[in-house]
C-alpha cells in the first residue's frame, strides 16, 4: 500500500471526513 502524497489520496481513504472537508472548502471557495 502506498504512501499517501497528497490531499486527494487522503480524502480517498478517509471518505466521510475528506468529503466533508472538501465541501467546507468548496464553500469556503465560493464565499460561502
Amino acid at each position: 500500500m502506498k504512501k499517501c502524497t497528497s490531499a486527494y489520496d487522503y480524502e480517498m481513504q478517509n471518505s466521510t471526513a475528506g468529503a466533508r472537508n472538501t465541501e467546507t472548502i468548496n464553500n469556503f471557495i465560493r464565499g460561502g
